[in-house]
């Protein structure tokens, strides 16, 4: 007995999508970072974003620590604009937090290392034969093969 699906038009899955509540949070938290933006700094524009909004509390996250201190330094009257708004005439408190993006670490060069020196190998190698312990001897005589001529 073959398995045949029943046939549903394109909306009515759309309804029934399991990630409905998914999405319908996506475009609530959309709405409130669209309604918050004019009354940001233009430095700060594009870079804040809401990350939940329950309880009262505000939750914003900003992509730097930069962007963090300002919202700080406004945050008093950023609140008493915001409960001007209808979606916000519950706010009590705005929590800021700062989370780096990937893209703004700074991706650092790596430098050769430092070969050691003909009478640091040697060194190296007087050190290892008075050692008793066989990884640290090893250890000690692959540093000393690396000098430099």
């Amino acid at each position: 007995m073959k398995f045949k699906p029943k046939a549903k038009n394109f909306k009515s899955l759309r309804r029934e999508h399991p990630l409905n509540p998914v999405f319908a949070q996506a475009d609530y938290l959309r709405q409130l970072e669209e309604e918050i933006n004019p009354f940001l700094a233009p430095s700060l524009l594009g870079k804040v974003h809401v990350m939940r909004f329950d309880m009262g509390d505000l939750y914003l996250q900003v992509e730097s620590s930069i962007g963090a201190t300002q919202l700080r330094f406004a945050q008093s009257q950023l609140l008493r604009k915001l409960l001007k708004s209808k979606n916000f005439n519950q706010l009590e408190k705005i929590h800021i937090k700062v989370r780096h993006l990937a893209t703004n670490k700074v991706k650092r060069e790596r430098k050769p290392s430092i070969r050691p020196s003909a009478e640091s190998a040697e060194t190296l190698l007087i050190t290892a034969e008075l050692v008793d312990h066989e990884g640290l001897k090893e250890a000690l005589t692959k540093l000393a093969s690396r000098h430099r001529p």
